[in-house]
């Protein structure tokens, strides 16, 4: 398997609607038998990215696999797949050994050395899931949109959420929903994530000002809500006296067809 991140958000919105969609996607990403798990939780995450999409077929989908607990790897035809890629990984191993023992006897440091290597970089390794957004926030230091930054990073930590606290929870939903707070940088915080001066331009780019609490401002906040609401009432009369019936009802099948 390809040490590099793959973009399995892309694939399955691409490819969900195929038959063995869960099987194709572990061939897909290339795992290996000792990946399994990884494997697994990267289907998963990438399917409750999915819930929120903006497509209904695909967001249907995707609600219906964590509805049944992920029917998609957890069928026959999956088993299959990691049976066979058992077999697969131990005749390798088999044959490693058996090259092994051989390149032992013609040079045992160049073997010990190969086998270092080999150990080093035989544990699994979760891969990172890359999103990408459109939003057009740009800040000084972050490769690519604030939420492809905020998106990413909290996707790659979807298998660690029923460990979460309550506030890492908020944050994290939070930012898969395409929304930040500006108010908190604390930690677990979105903004704990940003360095002083990417705050301070993002507050520029998005032109928030501290809302004032002088009570000359609270009073022309609350006399202009009482100013729209009076406008309100003027407005719902007027259409009552418009559409209503002989009998002193309010017609909304008037009302509709006039919309």
């Amino acid at each position: 398997m390809s040490s590099s991140s793959w973009n399995c958000l892309e694939w399955l919105t691409t490819n969900y609607h195929l038959n063995n969609v869960g099987v194709n996607f572990f061939r897909t990403g290339k795992y290996l038998i000792s990946q399994k798990e990884q494997a697994e939780c990267d289907f998963k995450d990438t399917v409750f990215l999915l819930c929120n999409s903006e497509h209904n077929d695909i967001k249907k989908w995707a609600r219906a696999e964590v509805e049944t607990g992920y029917r998609s790897i957890i069928n026959t035809e999956t088993q299959a797949f990691w049976t066979s890629s058992a077999i697969t990984s131990s005749i390798r191993n088999d044959i490693i050994q058996t090259e092994s023992k051989q390149f032992i006897n013609l040079n045992k440091s160049s073997f010990e050395k190969r086998s270092n290597d080999e150990s080093a970089t035989s544990s699994p390794k979760r891969r990172d899931i890359e999103i990408i957004e459109n939003d057009n926030v740009i800040l000084n230091g972050l490769n690519g949109s604030l939420f492809s930054y905020l998106k990413t990073y909290a996707i790659n930590r979807m298998h660690d959420f029923n460990s979460f606290n309550d506030k890492q929870k908020f944050y994290i939903t939070m930012s898969m929903n395409n929304v930040i707070d500006l108010t908190d940088d604390t930690e677990f915080s979105q903004l704990h994530l940003l360095n002083p001066e990417q705050k301070e331009e993002l507050r520029t780019i998005l032109k928030i000002n501290k809302l004032s609490t002088d009570q000359p401002v609270v009073d022309n906040i609350k006399d202009k809500l009482e100013k729209y609401e009076r406008n309100l009432s003027h407005c719902l009369s007027k259409v009552s006296k418009l559409f209503m019936n002989s009998n002193g009802d309010v017609s909304i099948c008037g009302i509709y067809r006039h919309m």
